[in-house]
């Protein structure tokens, strides 16, 4: 039976977690699905990125996928675009892509794919995602460019036909070596999923970055695999590009650059950089200090200085939103531009996070943070969430990051 949605992601995170989950932390994910998945034609104001520079990206991309994060004046979401390098030509990614009766041969959970075609080109698809304790669905509409623009291929628009709504998808495809950057860029609304997470996103409202990246990412590794794996079945030969892995600078005008690198199908590295119009000496004043985040950061509910553990500084912070909770004692090792933390003990052992500070033109800060954390070790809510989509492990670890790196910055603020 079909769930209606918002209930039917209610449901599944009570038969989970049990009826003490008043506020289940599965629904934030997804509610995405579960809803319309994209509800509106691509706006004219979307950010473009130039050609020439993304091609410049391209040896980055060999290493680590890499997500342009947009904000307004609030800090709520406006854009996510997600770029990855594929080893499989242009013309066979954009075939994955186009093709939506084909997705249940690799897209876990699929079971229904059907598609419409409509008189002007575009097409339908009808889809479910079946779970063994819950089936959820919706509609799209592909529309399809007529050709090639400048060194891009035809692109690919994906919305939901039904008026209302704000969400939005776009594929490019752009060659480089012998492959293809995939650009997807999108909004993926969260925030008309249900009352429950919209008390969540009340209480945090920098976990809306997250919880949009965990649908995005998800569908664009999806696509990705797929097309080397079918490069790799006819044995086609697919150079990667050359060249330094250097030139996402210009990106940093529009938003938060994150930098994602996986490793055997887990997240291994999460970096987030960003522009701040603070000084160096300010912003470092702040990192070197965390026994106060619990003041001034969301999320962080204790943060305590321990003295010294082990002839280094150590501070105990406790980072907690409904249903999860990671008390963590971190020792502190503080240079004049960096501070490095290591999880000694508790929820998050072993966890490593690095800020670098460093000097920008107009007197202003880059602030880059480094962190490898494995958050399911500590919560068994998201180990069964990993075992739906191992991938959402992505937005899961953006979200929670993205609230210590904008707690800083709000701390710093002139």
């Amino acid at each position: 039976m079909m769930i209606p949605p918002g209930k039917g992601t209610y449901l599944l995170c009570m038969r989970l977690l049990g009826p003490s989950a008043t506020l289940p932390w599965l629904l934030l994910v997804l509610g995405q699905v579960a809803g319309r998945v994209w509800a509106m034609p691509v706006p004219a104001t979307r950010t473009v990125l130039p050609a020439d520079r993304v091609l410049k990206l391209a040896p980055l991309l060999t290493t680590a996928e890499l997500v342009l994060l947009e904000s307004d004046e609030r800090r709520a979401l406006r854009q996510l675009t997600t770029l990855s390098w594929v080893a499989a030509p242009p013309a066979l990614v954009r075939e994955v892509v186009a093709r939506p009766d084909r997705y249940p041969e690799f897209v876990r959970n699929m079971t229904i794919s059907e598609v419409k075609r409509l008189p002007d080109g575009s097409l339908d698809h009808r889809y479910e995602l079946g779970y063994s304790i819950a089936t959820i669905g919706g509609m799209s509409r592909f529309v399809f460019d007529a050709g090639a623009s400048g060194s891009w291929l035809p692109g690919i628009d994906m919305y939901d036909p039904e008026p209302g709504g704000a969400r939005w998808h776009r594929w490019d495809f752009l060659p480089a070596g012998g492959g293809t950057i995939i650009v997807l860029s999108g909004y993926p609304d969260v925030h008309h999923s249900g009352e429950l997470i919209d008390r969540l996103l009340n209480a945090v409202p920098t976990l809306e970055h997250g919880l949009a990246l965990m649908g995005q990412m998800t569908l664009l590794l999806a696509m990705k695999h797929r097309a080397e794996q079918l490069a790799a079945e006819r044995k086609l030969d697919v150079q990667p590009p050359q060249g330094p892995a250097t030139g996402y600078e210009f990106l940093l005008a529009h938003g938060v650059l994150s930098l994602l690198r996986g490793k055997q199908g887990r997240l291994s590295e999460m970096t987030l950089i960003v522009h701040l119009p603070a000084a160096p000496a300010a912003v470092m004043e702040v990192l070197g200090r965390p026994q106060l985040w619990s003041s001034f950061i969301p999320s962080i509910t204790r943060s305590v200085d321990l003295g010294e553990r082990g002839g280094a500084p150590a501070v105990e912070l406790e980072q907690a939103v409904p249903l999860l909770s990671f008390r963590t004692v971190y020792a502190l090792h503080r240079t004049p531009s960096a501070v490095d933390m290591l999880g000694l003990s508790g929820d998050l052992r072993g966890a490593r996070l690095r800020w670098d500070v460093r000097p920008i033109g107009g007197g202003g800060t880059r602030l880059v943070l480094r962190t490898r954390q494995e958050f399911d070790r500590a919560s068994v809510i998201l180990r069964q969430l990993y075992k739906l989509e191992p991938l959402f492990e992505y937005g899961v670890n953006m979200g929670l990051g993205l609230v210590l790196l904008w707690g800083i910055a709000a701390r710093v603020a002139p």
